[in-house]
């Protein structure tokens, strides 16, 4: 019984997300910068932070690692995390074990029985956010610091 509805929700959720095919073009590409982003500094104390931030409660992605256990070790997860994450810049290679996530339905509204009234809550590697944000920030300066986000700019 479990395993149907495991797979009643895997494929509604997956037919929601279709790759849409046109023939649309993307528009001339004006640049707004000579300056490149050549890499992204990942520092010790970035990390930390990161890690000490973290909601100790919130569920571990499909990894296996909790917050509450880098919470517990912070100190000593610095390092290998720094390796990690420089190695993923440095090969471009993302490590498949993060690509995975936990998807859980969670019920929206009206009736229970519909499955169409559930969204997909999708829980990923703590690692892997702590990653994405590292990125997100070395973007964020670099965007910042050219002047390439305009006041119109919102949140995606």
């Amino acid at each position: 019984m479990c395993s149907e509805k495991c797979k009643l929700f895997a494929d509604y959720f997956s037919h929601q997300c279709k790759l849409v095919c046109n023939n649309s073009v993307l528009p001339h590409f004006n640049f707004l910068t000579t300056k490149i982003i050549e890499t992204i500094t990942i520092q010790d104390d970035e990390i930390m932070s990161l890690i000490r931030n973290l909601n100790p409660n919130k569920a571990m992605g499909s990894d296996g690692i909790s917050a509450h256990m880098l919470l517990l070790y912070d100190t000593s997860n610095v390092f290998p995390l720094k390796l990690i994450f420089q190695n993923i810049l440095e090969s471009s290679i993302y490590p498949d074990q993060w690509k995975l996530a936990n998807v859980t339905p969670i019920h929206k509204k009206k009736d229970k029985q519909s499955i169409s009234n559930y969204r997909p809550i999708s829980l990923l590697p703590i690692s892997s956010k702590i990653f994405e944000k590292l990125v997100f920030n070395g973007l964020y300066s670099y965007l910042n610091e050219n002047n390439l986000i305009t006041k119109n700019q919102s949140g995606f």
